[in-house]
């Protein structure tokens, strides 16, 4: 299960894939996982290299924030 539907939506949009995110975060594609599961948390360094990664306007709180 995903907890961040954003981010799927947004790397989906980009036609990019998770390892990629992942390899431009500087972690693991595992680590990634595991974190976009909601199993481990994002820092707050890597919220901002992945907002980076994904080149949006969406702030952290957006990009990371459930849907209303």
């Amino acid at each position: 299960k995903i907890v961040f539907d954003k981010i799927e939506v947004i790397i989906f949009e980009k036609k990019m894939k998770k390892k990629e995110v992942a390899e431009k975060m500087g972690i693991s594609y595992g680590q990634f996982c595991a974190k976009m599961r909601g199993e481990y948390p994002f820092t707050l360094d890597e919220a901002l290299r992945l907002k980076s990664v994904l080149q949006t306007d969406l702030s952290i709180e957006d990009l990371f924030g459930s849907a209303a």
